[in-house]
Order: C-alpha cells, then sequence, then structure tokens
C-alpha cells in the first residue's frame, strides 16, 4: 500500500472512526431470501447461457490497449493502441468501470479465468495513472465526472468481491478522496437539458456496496452515500405523491426512466445498511408504480427515456421509436427485483425479472464490432425492426454485460430451509441443506415448453423445501409429480409453489406450467393497444402491414392458429401469411409489429390475479347469466372421421384409416388435450388383425371445417397401438372411456370385467385408471369405481379450469362425471385432488346441496346423488367453454326421446338447464349417414358392422352413441355457439364429427 493510500486512510478513520454504528445490526439480517451471489449457480446449454457465452467473448476481445488508451494520454505514458470512438472517447458517460463490472461477474458466473485476469491487468494499468491527487479520469476533461466516478466504484467493488483483485480497494480509496474533495454537490434537478444532472442521484448504491465490501466497514463510504441520497424523488412514493404534479426549481419535474429507477437500487442498498422501514416502503412502492404506469408488455419502459402518465404512455407509443432503453432498463429493473425478493421474501417480484429476460436484454440483437450495441427497443405499432445505435460505446455498451451477467443470480435465491427457483432455465445449483451438500440440476426447454424438471442428488438423504415462483400468467393449475407419482404443490402466503419432503438422491421433480395466448394491454384506463404473450414471453406480427383488423382481442383463440412443429408460434387466422412469433426471435432488420389496436373493456391495468367467484361453483372470472337455445336444423356431419371411404359422401375420408393403419371402423372417440395436440380415444376396432382392439389417434388440427386428419399411436410391429393394460381385460366392449393430461402424463380410464356370455349384463363391470409410458406401455394404477355402488362405469374428466367455490380443500382437483349402468343411469359427480389421481387420496363424491343450497361432499361412492336425472343416460361427455364459462354436458339417451341431449351449468353439479336435442336421428342422421335397412331405394350405407359377416352387414340398423364433445373445436361465432362433438353410428360402424349450433340470448 503506498504512503499516499496510508494517509488518507489515517485521515478517515481520525474524523469518522473505524466501527459500525452500535444500531446498526448486520446487513444480512434485512435479508429473507438470500441471493447465490454468483456462487454455486451454473448455466447450462440453452437460451441464457448461449446470450453470456456470446457477450463474454464480445468483451474479452477489446483490446486492453484500446481501452486504457485515453488514460495513458492524460498521465502520459506511451499509449499503444487505437481509439475506441464514440462516447468512450469523448469520455461522456463513460464505461470503463462497468465493463470491469461486467468482467468480474463474468468470471463469478462462469469461472472463466480470462476474465479475471483481463480484470487484473485493466484495473493494475489504469491505476498507474492516477494522479497523485486521486485524479482518475479517461481525460483531462470528462464530461461526466457524477456518472464516472459511481461506475468506477462498482467496478471496483465487483473486481474484489468477484474478481478477488487484491488492490481494488486501495485505489477505491485513493479515487473516492479525490471524489469527496471535487464532486459538485449542489444536487441540481436533472433533466434533458442538463445532461440528467450527471445522474448524481444513483452515487449512493454503490457506495453503500462499498462500505458492505470493505473488510473495515469504513464509514466514509456510508456517509458519503448518505449524501447522495435522492431523498426528495424516494419520500414521493413513501407518501405516495403524484409524481407528475411535482415541481423542481419551479419546473415541473422530468423523470430520465432508467435513472429514475436505477436510483431506487440507492434506497434499498440504504435499506440494506440501515434496515429503516421507509427506506423498504419506498421501494415497494416504486415496484407498484412501474407495473401500474409505466410498463409495457415486454416489462419494457420509457419511451424517448422518460416517464409519462398512462394516457400520454399510449400516445407515445405510436409517436416514438425509441420505447425502451433496453440494456440499461433491464439492469436497473433487475437489481431492484432482486433486492425486493430478498428483503420480503414475495415471490411476485420475480415477474418482472423474468419479462425482461424473454423480452427486454434477453431478446436484443449482438453488439456490432465497433461497439454500437441494441440501445432502444422499439414497440411502435406503425411497424419497427432491432438496430443498432448510431453512437459506439455508450452507456448500454457497458451495461449489457453487467445485465447478461446478472442471469446467473436471478434463477435462484436461498431460503432459512431450502431453494427457490426463480427463473425457469437449463442450470446446476449446489447449496447446503441442514448441512449437508445438494445439487440440483433444473432440464428444461421453457418457455418453449412448459414442462420443467429438476433432479436432486445428495450423498444421503436430506429434507429441504423446495419453492418455486408460481408465475403470473399461469394458465391453468401447476401440475407436479416426483418420480412419476403425482403430488400436490401447496402455494404460501408469499406465492411459492412448495414441496417439503425428504429428498433421495436421483429423485426426479416434474413440473408443468401451463400457458396459452393472453392480451397484454397497455395501462391506460381507456386502453387502445395491446400486445399478445404466451407466459411471459411477448410476440410479434412478421407482416408488412400491421394485422390489426384481424387479431381481436376478445377472442384470441379465433384469430390465431399454432404452428404445427414451431413453439410460441402463431398463424393469423385470414391471413396465413402473417406468423406472430416471440419478440426475441426476430433478427436485426427483420420487420414487426409488437402492438395491435382493438375494442378493450375499460379497466385500469393490473397484474392478473385470481379473483375470488361470485357465487359457489363459479370459476374466477364470472360472465353475465345467458341461456342457450338449440337452432332447429342446425346439426349437421362435418365429415367422417375414420375408414376408407366416407359413407356418405363416396369418396375417400381425409384420414384414409385402412390404407395407413388397417382400421375399417371403430367407435367413441373420447378427446382430451395432452402436449399441444387433442388425442381420441377409440373403441372396439374391426381391422385385418382381428380382435376387438381399442386405438388411440391424434391431431393438431384446430379448425374443424378446414378438415380433421388422424394421425393413430403405433406399436412395433403392429399397424396400430393397442390398449393393453396387463391383466386388464380389453375385449368386446371393454373399452376406454375416458382420459386426461396432468403433469406431462397421460391417463386413461378403461373399462373392462364385462360379462363375455351377455352384452347387456353391466353388473360386473369397473372402471380402472392406467398410465400411458410410452412408447407403448400401460401401467395400471387403481381401480375408480366397481359394483355394487358402480356409478362412473362411463366417465367424463376435466381439470378444474379455476378456482371453484363450493369444492372440498386439497385443490386443485380433477371433475369427473359419470354414469352407472349402461343406458339404465343417472349422471354423478365426483372429485379427486389432481396431486393423487393415482392413488384416488382425497375423493369425494357429490351428495347433494344443504339447507343452504350449497354442495356437501361424501368420501364414499354410494352416498353419490344424481347431478342430472333421467335413468336412460348411456356415454357422457362433459366440457368448459371457456368463452362463456359454462360447463356443456351431451350424452346420449333413451328417453322421453331418443336423442344426444345437452345441458349446461355454471357450476359443476349444476343446477343444470333443461335438456335440448341437438341430434336426432330420425331428423339428422337416418338414411344420411346412418344405415336404415328400411330405406327404399337403398341407403347404400351398410357395413362395416362389428361382430357381423359382411353378407348380414344390410340388415342390420344402425344407431347413435357417444357424443363426445371436443373442447378445441368449440368456438363462439357472433351470437352463436357452436359444438362440435364425435358421434358413433353402429353401421356403418365409424365416428362422425358433427356439429350443432346454439344462439346465445341474455338471461331475462
Amino acid at each position: 500500500m503506498n504512503k499516499t493510500v496510508v494517509a488518507t486512510i489515517g485521515v478517515w478513520l481520525t474524523v469518522f472512526g473505524n466501527c459500525t454504528r452500535a444500531d446498526e445490526p448486520p446487513a444480512q439480517e434485512r435479508r429473507v431470501l438470500h441471493p447465490f451471489d454468483y456462487k454455486g449457480v451454473t448455466l447450462e446449454a440453452g437460451f441464457l447461457k448461449q446470450q453470456v457465452d456470446g457477450v463474454k467473448a464480445f468483451y474479452l476481445e477489446i483490446p486492453n490497449d484500446d481501452l486504457l488508451r485515453g488514460f495513458r494520454l492524460r498521465a502520459g505514458k506511451p499509449a499503444p493502441g487505437k481509439a475506441l470512438g464514440g462516447w468512450y472517447s469523448d469520455d461522456l458517460f463513460h464505461i470503463f468501470g462497468q465493463i470491469l463490472s461486467g468482467l468480474s461477474r463474468l468470471h463469478a458466473a462462469t469461472g472463466d479465468a480470462a476474465c479475471r485476469d483481463k480484470v487484473n491487468y485493466l484495473i493494475a494499468e489504469w491505476a498507474a495513472c492516477i494522479e497523485p491527487d486521486g485524479f482518475f479520469f479517461f481525460s483531462r476533461k470528462p464530461k461526466s465526472p457524477h456518472y464516472t466516478y459511481d461506475k468506477m466504484v462498482g467496478g471496483l467493488v465487483d473486481a474484489h468481491l468477484y474478481a478477488h483483485n487484491p488492490h481494488a480497494l486501495e485505489h477505491l480509496h485513493r479515487i473516492t478522496d479525490w471524489a469527496m474533495k471535487n464532486l459538485d454537490r449542489d444536487r441540481h434537478c436533472p433533466s434533458v437539458a442538463n445532461g440528467n444532472a450527471d445522474e448524481w442521484y444513483t452515487l449512493s448504491e454503490n457506495l453503500y456496496r462499498a462500505y458492505l465490501a470493505s473488510g473495515e466497514r469504513n464509514p466514509i463510504y456510508r456517509d458519503f452515500a448518505k449524501v447522495w441520497e435522492y431523498t426528495d424523488y424516494w419520500n414521493m412514493y413513501a407518501s405516495r405523491a403524484n409524481l407528475f404534479e411535482a415541481l423542481c426549481d419551479r419546473k415541473p419535474r422530468d423523470y430520465h426512466a432508467y435513472s429514475h429507477v436505477n436510483t431506487l437500487g440507492g434506497a434499498a442498498a440504504a435499506y440494506l445498511v440501515s434496515g429503516k422501514p421507509h427506506y423498504l416502503e419506498t421501494i415497494r412502492i416504486a415496484y407498484d408504480f412501474m407495473q401500474k404506469t409505466e410498463c409495457f408488455a415486454t416489462g419494457g419502459y420509457g419511451p424517448d427515456e422518460h416517464f409519462f402518465p398512462p394516457d400520454i404512455l399510449e400516445t407515445k407509443l405510436a409517436q416514438s421509436h425509441a420505447t425502451f432503453e433496453t440494456q440499461c432498463g433491464s439492469w436497473a429493473a433487475f437489481k431492484l427485483c432482486k433486492h425486493l425478493i430478498s428483503f420480503t421474501g414475495e415471490a411476485g417480484y420475480g415477474n418482472w425479472i423474468e419479462r425482461l429476460v424473454y423480452n427486454g436484454v434477453g431478446a436484443s440483437i449482438p453488439n456490432s464490432k465497433d461497439g454500437r450495441v441494441f440501445y432502444y427497443s422499439d414497440y411502435n405499432p406503425a411497424g419497427a425492426s432491432k438496430g443498432w445505435n448510431d453512437t459506439p460505446w455508450t452507456c448500454c455498451a457497458g451495461t449489457r454485460p453487467c445485465a447478461i451477467a446478472d442471469y446467473c443470480d436471478l434463477i435462484y435465491f436461498k431460503s432459512a430451509n431450502g431453494i427457490c427457483v426463480n427463473l425457469f432455465t437449463p442450470s446446476t445449483v449446489r447449496f447446503q441443506a441442514n448441512g449437508k451438500p445438494v445439487v440440483m440440476r433444473q432440464e428444461t426447454t421453457f418457455p418453449e415448453t412448459d414442462k420443467i424438471n429438476f433432479i436432486v442428488q445428495t450423498e444421503q438423504p436430506v429434507d429441504f423445501e423446495f419453492k418455486l415462483r408460481k408465475p403470473v400468467w399461469l394458465h391453468a393449475p401447476a401440475i407436479a409429480a416426483i418420480n412419476g407419482k403425482l403430488i400436490e404443490l401447496s402455494e404460501d402466503k408469499l406465492h411459492w409453489l412448495t414441496v417439503k419432503r425428504t429428498w433421495h438422491s436421483g429423485d426426479r421433480l416434474e413440473i408443468q406450467l401451463p400457458m396459452s395466448p393472453t392480451v397484454r394491454r397497455m395501462p391506460s384506463e381507456h386502453a387502445r393497444h395491446f400486445a399478445v404473450s404466451v407466459g411471459p414471453v411477448v410476440l410479434a406480427a412478421k407482416a408488412e402491414r400491421n394485422p390489426n383488423a384481424l387479431i381481436d382481442p376478445a377472442h384470441l383463440e379465433k384469430s390465431l392458429e399454432p404452428v404445427a412443429l414451431e413453439a410460441l408460434t402463431f398463424r393469423v387466422a385470414g391471413a396465413p401469411q402473417t406468423i406472430l412469433k416471440p419478440f426475441y426471435q426476430f433478427r436485426g432488420g427483420e420487420k414487426y409489429f409488437m402492438y395491435f389496436t382493438g375494442q378493450l373493456p375499460v379497466k385500469p391495468a393490473e397484474p392478473p390475479k385470481p379473483a375470488e367467484p361470485s357465487k359457489p361453483g363459479e370459476p374466477s372470472k364470472p360472465g353475465a347469466v345467458i341461456n342457450l337455445e338449440y337452432i332447429r336444423g342446425s346439426t349437421v356431419k362435418v365429415e367422417q372421421l375414420l375408414g376408407e371411404e366416407d359413407k356418405e359422401l363416396r369418396k375417400p375420408t381425409l384420414s384414409r384409416t385402412f390404407t395407413r393403419y388397417g382400421i375399417r371402423g371403430t367407435d367413441l372417440g373420447y378427446s382430451f388435450e395432452h402436449d399441444g395436440r387433442a388425442y381420441f380415444l377409440f373403441g372396439d376396432t374391426v381391422s385385418p388383425q382381428g380382435g376387438a382392439p381399442d386405438v388411440i389417434a391424434t391431431t393438431e388440427a384446430r379448425d374443424p371445417e378446414r378438415g380433421v386428419r388422424l394421425d393413430f399411436l403405433t406399436a412395433p410391429g403392429r399397424p396400430y397401438l393397442a390398449i393393453e393394460p396387463p391383466g386388464i381385460s380389453m375385449g368386446a366392449f371393454e373399452t376406454p372411456i375416458g382420459g386426461i393430461s396432468l403433469g406431462g402424463h397421460m391417463y386413461v380410464v378403461v373399462r373392462t370385467d364385462h360379462n363375455k356370455m351377455n352384452d347387456d349384463d353391466w353388473s360386473k363391470d369397473r372402471a380402472v385408471l392406467t398410465k400411458f409410458v410410452p412408447p407403448a406401455k400401460f401401467e395400471v394404477l387403481r381401480t375408480m369405481s366397481r359394483p355394487p355402488n358402480a356409478r362412473f362405469i362411463t366417465m367424463s374428466l376435466h381439470i378444474e379450469p379455476g378456482p371453484i367455490a363450493g369444492l372440498p380443500s386439497g385443490g386443485p382437483f380433477v371433475l369427473i362425471w359419470g354414469t352407472g349402468w349402461y343406458r339404465k343411469s343417472d349422471s354423478y359427480l365426483s372429485v379427486v385432488p389432481a396431486a393423487n389421481i393415482e392413488t384416488g387420496k382425497g375423493t369425494h363424491y357429490f351428495a347433494g346441496l344443504n339447507a343452504e343450497g350449497k354442495p356437501t361432499w361424501s368420501e364414499h361412492e354410494h352416498d353419490a346423488k344424481p347431478i342430472v336425472k333421467n335413468g336412460t343416460m348411456g356415454d357422457v361427455s362433459v366440457t368448459w367453454c371457456k368463452d362463456l364459462h359454462l360447463w356443456l354436458m351431451t350424452y346420449d339417451r333413451a328417453r322421453p326421446t331418443d336423442c344426444v341431449a345437452l345441458q349446461y351449468s355454471r357450476t359443476p353439479w349444476g343446477p343444470w338447464s333443461e335438456p335440448q336435442a341437438v341430434f336426432d336421428p330420425r331428423r339428422d342422421g337416418a338414411g344420411k349417414f346412418i344405415h336404415n335397412p328400411d330405406a327404399k331405394p337403398p341407403d347404400g350405407l351398410s357395413g362395416p358392422v362389428i361382430g357381423k359377416p359382411e353378407k348380414d352387414w344390410a340388415a342390420v340398423h344402425g344407431g347413435f352413441y357417444a357424443p363426445y364433445v371436443v373442447e378445441r373445436f368449440t368456438k363462439v361465432v357472433g351470437p352463436e355457439l357452436h359444438v362440435f362433438y364425435c358421434l358413433s353410428t353402429w353401421n356403418p360402424y365409424v365416428v362422425v364429427l358433427m356439429k350443432s349450433r346454439l344462439r346465445i340470448e341474455s338471461a331475462p
């Protein structure tokens, strides 16, 4: 240590002392959760690591002599190398300190010694240019001394903490001595006209960090930080004042967006040092202000680098092509949110981090070779493209490596009892749980899939809590399984989804976080513009013109069609050449449209939160009370799904199932969603293979009127996969009766033990749950219903679409509607926690309504009470119409007339509407596509018929049964509801797709 440094420290200790204040508890005590601080977390191959590697390589390649040239020239030393140009050579908002920070953090994040070595060399050579009085700048006339000093403090602190530079704090003492004597302390009001007053108001954060990083806890940094606290601005948040009515020097305040978020890091650091609660309250309120008032769908903010009131913000959207200062703005928000998660333990603050990872800094294009950066994101609805700014080596070129390096420190947080997962990205984390080392690996391709796997490795069993941030965008309840067995995820009061257990090495936790296209409106109460996101990812349209007129924000599912095999990519209905894909996928110069205009409901923009149901049994989004009235004569056959030839049209079917799979005919067609496709379960099948195999088909089709092509699952050595669970009889009349996708697994319920001697005897039939284990196995799990109290020998399953009041505790639930003896039954309802689907633990049966009209539940199947009484119900299908927030039930019946009936209800148990005949066999099917032996002339529709030789086909009457609604096809079209359902016809023994229309009317 040189004599100048010794003398300076001696003066400081004489004036200020060398101990902490007695009333200051250790800073660690302020934190509820702890970042890993770049220790123990490794990014694995994926979206984020690719960016980290690219940024690291870019900054390592900048020649050291070029970075040092100005310092050496100013000090009169030999100065090889070239002038970098731009702001760097102009000594304007100089970024040398930020480059030290970024490389130091990249070293800690990746372990790359080249980053550390570069930092150490740069610091040593720069320090040789510090003048005796501590003057350290690039030139004799720095244009931004406060800014540059701030970034040098941060760079040296980071070099000390993350690159372990042994002299960084010595140099920090020297330059701080100069700063204390020479920096202007007038604290001018920031404005564009005065260059934001050199951003003096961000100084306190890094000075407080220097205080905490100093082994001596030297109070000089703490007290110098106090000088630069932006108290009048911070206090406006704490007092909940209107920022846009405030004055400074008798003029309206001018808020430079990025730096007025960055300064909040100073308030957070002040809280970390002092523990005074008003600092924490300040940053909490500031966060809420940003989310409710300033943020776009991407998480970006500050068009033309300013805050604006919401109505003006929307105007600026259409005026500006500099919508978000991307690198700096993301970095400031990362720091703020990390502090808030640490101080409060609340998971929700991670949502802003996630949006900026995928739509902010994470959506950037790489720097140009000459130091130009993706400075602004452009959201202008008139069209935009990504590009570099004109001037090289601006502030954002310095912030970029810091923000990208921080990915590694935003994924996990340490709790007192375990680990918290904030971001979903391939990575490995090493931590201690109850004194035992644990390694946990996260495997995923999120956000391009909604599935995330965690694999635990530990030398011995260990207890700890696993917590995962519950995303604000979650479309349906999260599903989890450990080692293939579904479990319940409990949500704590801080919105972490939690699993607490004894973990063993090799344990595999699988989590599914359902996503769906969502409208993200502007903050204005009268918003006209909106963007579309899937999960945290904002989409943009690749088009020559804005497809405003083609995207209906009230019915995205009609406007957007998923593109097969391209994750998060949609085709605009009516304009198949227009594609919506993630903003982060657009390359430099590629034109896009992110914001659209449309009719939006007038309401203030709030982060989506689950709402309380307004009535027992209603989902969280209650709709208007409506009636549905069947439009007589509207039922039509859309197409014949099975067989080689459409018997009515005398032309090949789209699926050509005999040519492709040897399937001549089959029945049923129960459908459900799995991995973004619709799956269909078919019953006893006619094929050259013989027997009565049950088969599974799938499709990507979204618009049934454009055709539905089925692809059947196959098995080695066979043209199709047969549902054959071991030890379970699957002969004639023993068929699949329901299916559901949970936690990435496909569950199939089969009916078995049918009387082989009497087809009409259902007294011994039982329902068995199986799990499909790809590629061709079915694991038998449990019996779900059996005689003598069987109420669920035929069934329909559906995951709870949202919180439903009136259900037992322990959800989310799988709802199960069923019938007992085939065609001699009413309909019943049961529920089972989704986490316990494999064991049945927690199953309850609807046992009627109490005196207050609320549902009651029993653990015993024999207590089940009918929800729909008919006595002749056969196959039942219940689906959810999300547009109308109604449950739709269809079933075949024998009385009072034989038909397919439809009823609807707002709650799973009713009251159900009066039944309406949507399919009448005499009106809608006989002689058209259902064979009638008495038709004159012959209708030519007969065959195949299962169990009958071809010579007898013509004498067998056709029939109708199994009206299974395909939920993905159900849609509202103007004032009508269009319902599409599979229907089995017996002769011909095929399945047809039907469509019936109902008029939507307001209830009187």
